[in-house]
């Protein structure tokens, strides 16, 4: 009887000193981290691609396909205006037998692949039935534009 009242109060002496030694947790801004692990593969910016922000309108690897997404990325680029914007495109087919309406932003990045310009406004594009439908976005500025990021999701 002895050993196991021991054993109990060991226990939660233990317990006691891990939770009540814990460090504070830090509140407010802290220094950025860039994610670089093997678990995490796809957890950064990948510039001239076209992103599809909500996991039902995207394709889920290895599964059948009545759990495919809703939509697919076609086709996508950019081309370079006489006045020296860069405008870019995403075409997309809908999957599905009823019609969509998806939600599309862009961001343009410099040489250094730095923000040139923030995200545009959504801009609200509609998919007929197993249709296909083109996005067209053009930056502002006219210099210093050499990659493109573009964000989908579906219409709220």
């Amino acid at each position: 009887m002895k050993t196991k009242s021991t054993f109990v109060l060991v226990c939660a002496t233990v317990f006691a000193g891990l939770t009540g030694c814990q460090e504070a947790s830090r509140e407010g801004a802290m220094v950025a981290q860039k994610i670089d692990s093997q678990m995490a593969p796809n957890a950064t910016i990948h510039l001239n691609q076209v992103v599809v922000l909500d996991r039902d309108l995207q394709d889920v690897p290895g599964t059948l396909s009545k759990r495919a997404g809703k939509i697919t990325v076609e086709r996508q680029g950019g081309v370079r205006l006489p006045t020296g914007a860069m405008e870019v495109y995403a075409t997309f087919r809908n999957r599905t037998d009823f019609p969509l309406q998806l939600e599309c932003r862009t961001q343009f990045f410099g040489s250094q692949q730095e923000p040139v310009e923030g995200p545009s406004a959504w801009q609200r594009i509609s998919l007929p039935p197993l249709g296909i439908t083109t996005f067209k976005g053009a930056s502002l500025a006219f210099n210093n534009i050499e990659y493109y990021y573009i964000e989908v999701r579906e219409g709220r």
